[in-house]
Order: structure tokens, then C-alpha cells, then sequence
């Protein structure tokens, strides 16, 4: 009965800010068994660094964050500081 400890990315998602949303389960399992799992969440914004992701969030990445959707996110978050 060995306790082993794994993470998967259960749901990747982009708002409607064009920020990506990715949702990971840690888990412990027993054998093949599940014993405990706990969410985890990460939110990336346009432009983030995002080398150390999943390779299908980066693809998301490189889809949707053109210069123009980086530059209205800024655009919109310096907006609302003001």
C-alpha cells in the first residue's frame, strides 16, 4: 500500500478578460485508489509568463494573446487604478 501524490489539470479556461484560468487537482492516491484531492487554481493575464505551464495552456496562450488583447488588457487595468 504505497501512498503516491500526483497533479493533473482538470479544466482550463479564458474569461472575458483573456485571462486563462487552470484548475488542477493534487491528489493522493493509495495503490490506484484516490484518497484525498484538493483544487488548486492559478489565474494567468494576457502577457504572462507562462513557460513553466502545461504545454496546452502556452497553446491557448499563443492563440488568443495577440499584442492587440495585451495591450487592451493593459489598457483596461491601468483604467481602473486610476
Amino acid at each position: 500500500m504505497a501512498l503516491t501524490e500526483n497533479t493533473i489539470v482538470q479544466n482550463i479556461a479564458v474569461n472575458n478578460l483573456n485571462e486563462i484560468e487552470v484548475c488542477r487537482l493534487n491528489r493522493i492516491m493509495r495503490d490506484e485508489t484516490v484518497i484525498q484531492q484538493r483544487p488548486h487554481y492559478d489565474v494567468y493575464p494576457p502577457g504572462s509568463d507562462i513557460s513553466h505551464e502545461d504545454l496546452r495552456v502556452q497553446t491557448i496562450a499563443l492563440t488568443i494573446w495577440t499584442d492587440a488583447v495585451i495591450a487592451a488588457y493593459q489598457a483596461q487595468m491601468a483604467a481602473q487604478r486610476v
